[in-house]
């Protein structure tokens, strides 16, 4: 079955969603395939967990 879709919307600030984890994982599995080193959740720009947000 084909479906037909109209609008695809992407939440990539976190104002929805809270999506930095999946872009994260997702980041950190092309560094891998890539041979590149990963990066720890922490590391990421805008990432307030870190400090106390």
């Amino acid at each position: 079955m084909i479906l037909k879709v109209d609008l695809i919307v992407f939440d990539l600030d976190g104002t929805l969603a809270d999506s930095l984890p999946d872009l994260a994982a997702a980041a950190n599995f092309a560094c891998r395939s890539l041979g590149l080193p990963e990066h720890p959740l922490r590391g990421y720009p805008g990432n307030d967990r870190g400090r106390g947000g």
